[in-house]
């Protein structure tokens, strides 16, 4: 009984902050933009195993999995003796396909390490606002010890939007607040990821593209600094081509791969 009312509890608090909708909203974009997002997933399933090849292959860490899109699975799980999926929530569809490999376990967690909960409790019915340095403790995911190949895919400049925008619902964010509180979550995810055994791959900068195919706005996704690594690719990944993102503008993503 008290696990399932845990579980309840749970997928409130995720419903509640966005994370279920937004979760559903993707792969929504994703059957109606296949043709543009295909190309990205391929560069980055490319990316992974290509990094991968230099790794231990005991066990693989994916944070960031969702609908395993741009996940190599089958790869993976051929390669690696174990391959563990990380994501606050797994969708249905996705524990089935994680099913047919004996060697692939799933992990439903908070990758900032616990920022998640610290806002979901937090109290806005006084007129006195939460003070944000409660917000910026020294979170930290822990990830699995043995780890041997640990992938962030396309998550760092995830980790932040759901949680500050459900805090502007409630309070307004000071000047440069915003900014400061994504750079705070952005490094503490950085800081987690193993050198020499780890890739990340995130959309680092939004663009907004006329009909004539020209560029008309850009601003960054990414504040904190990104380490050089050993290896680093980029391109551009279609968003949005329907105008639901942005009104009268395709929405495209710079892309930045880089193997720790």
């Amino acid at each position: 009984m008290n696990h399932w009312l845990t579980r309840l509890q749970r997928f409130y608090r995720l419903w509640h902050l966005g994370y279920l909708q937004d979760q559903r909203g993707i792969i929504h974009r994703y059957e109606r933009e296949k043709a543009h997002w295909d190309k990205h997933i391929q560069k980055c399933k490319a990316f992974i195993l290509q990094c991968a090849a230099t790794k231990n292959k005991q066990h693989a860490v994916v944070l960031g999995s969702g609908w395993l899109l741009d996940v190599p699975l089958e790869e993976l799980a051929q390669q690696f003796e174990r391959v563990t999926l990380v994501d606050i929530f797994h969708p249905a569809q996705a524990k089935q396909q994680m099913s047919q490999y004996d060697n692939v376990q799933w992990i439903e967690d908070d990758i900032t390490g616990g920022m998640i909960d610290s806002v979901a409790q937090l109290d806005f019915s006084s007129k006195k606002r939460p003070a944000l340095l409660s917000i910026l403790q020294p979170y930290s995911y822990h990830l699995p010890a043995d780890a041997d190949y640990v992938v962030s895919l396309n998550i760092l400049n995830q980790l932040d939007i759901l949680l500050i925008e459900y805090l502007e619902k409630y309070m307004k964010l000071p000047p440069g607040q915003r900014r400061r509180l994504s750079k705070f979550i952005q490094e503490r995810h950085l800081e987690i990821l193993p050198r020499e055994k780890s890739c990340l791959i995130s959309d680092m900068e939004e663009e907004l593209i006329d009909e004539d195919d020209q560029l008309v706005g850009a601003h960054p996704l990414v504040y904190a600094t990104l380490p050089e690594g050993k290896h680093m690719e980029q391109w551009q990944w279609l968003f949005d081509t329907q105008h639901m993102y942005h009104s009268h503008y395709n929405t495209a993503f710079q892309v930045k791969a880089i193997e720790l």
